[in-house]
């Protein structure tokens, strides 16, 4: 009887252990930048660009032409930010020439004039205007599959840009960017529903800073941010490395992960050896982070690990493209 009693005490145990281990992994997400390659050439640190922001499309009537002023002033606000955001793209702005640029993309003889002394006063060899800027809000409610109100409110904001060579008095590219941004509300009562949804004049200065940087992203290298997944283990010291790398402690995070890595425990191994990957990409040293990934696939596989190695690599042939594209200019 005794030695059964042990024998059940050591397998309660063993159990309680096996479960520790086994069902008790946890994850979180930790924000990372990351600078994304553009999805065109037009603008390279070779080009000294001049952007016109004072040239656009006026409504008659007053108010419009004030929401217009305040999405295109913003806009303009939106791709400067990436600018700077980037760094490697010198430009100037102009706030007093103004341009039109007709809808068969001719300038007449005067504007160009203006264009070319303005680029030979800035040395430059691209001039960008803003030259157009409309929108419209649609707005309306139904009642979703919970039987709550649900209230939207789409804007709808399209700008004309328009890339302009003026040595060659050439227009380069128009692109008629169109974009929507929705705002959602839940509710129990249409008409109190509705009213939560923001006024025009509250998000219009938000809404046009988001289309200046949706087009920069086409254009401008531009830093965005992900999330990556990274492990928590039921140890105390492990959780000390967790709260580190929330902290942006990365080295004392990096101390703790590591000593975890030859547990005797593969899968505690394995998810170590995943987050100083995490660590390691954290700090810029990504092909240690690909060595890392690669070991814990050794040790035991994970298909998070398998997507985070295929994640990694994407962003190093993202970065070589782009650092290419600088060295050849």
């Amino acid at each position: 009887m005794h030695t059964y009693k042990n024998t059940y005490i050591r397998f309660l145990i063993f159990f309680i252990i096996t479960a520790l281990f086994s069902g008790c992994t946890y994850y979180s997400y930790k924000d990372i930048q990351v600078l994304t390659p553009s999805q065109s050439k037009i603008l390279t640190n070779e080009t000294k660009l001049t952007i016109l922001q004072n040239s656009y499309y006026r409504p008659a009537e007053i108010v419009k032409e004030q929401q217009i002023d305040t999405i295109h002033k913003f806009a303009l606000e939106g791709l400067y930010f990436s600018l700077d955001d980037y760094g490697n793209i010198p430009f100037d702005i102009d706030s007093s020439l103004q341009i039109r640029v007709n809808k068969e993309n001719k300038i007449n003889y005067s504007d160009w004039q203006k264009l070319s002394g303005l680029a030979e006063d800035n040395n430059s060899n691209l001039i960008l205007i803003l030259d157009e800027t409309d929108f419209e809000v649609e707005s309306d409610f139904f009642f979703n599959d919970m039987g709550y109100v649900d209230a939207y409110s789409d804007y709808i904001i399209a700008n004309r840009w328009i890339f302009i060579n003026p040595i060659d008095q050439r227009v380069v590219k128009e692109e008629i960017t169109i974009d929507t941004l929705t705002y959602n509300e839940l509710g129990f009562f249409i008409n109190a529903t509705i009213e939560q949804l923001p006024r025009t004049e509250d998000v219009i200065a938000e809404l046009g800073w988001e289309t200046g940087r949706m087009f920069a992203e086409k254009h401008i290298p531009t830093w965005q941010t992900r999330s990556r997944l990274y492990y928590e283990l039921p140890y105390d010291d492990f959780n000390k490395g967790v709260m580190a790398l929330r902290e942006n402690k990365l080295q004392e995070a990096a101390a703790i992960f590591r000593s975890y890595t030859d547990h005797k425990n593969r899968k505690t191994a394995a998810l170590s050896m995943y987050n100083m990957a995490v660590i390691c990409e954290l700090e810029g040293e990504y092909d240690l982070a690909l060595a890392w990934l690669r070991k814990s696939l050794e040790v035991k596989y994970y298909s998070t690990t398998q997507e985070y190695i295929k994640v990694l690599k994407q962003r190093i042939e993202d970065l070589d493209a782009i650092s290419m594209s600088n060295e050849r200019l």
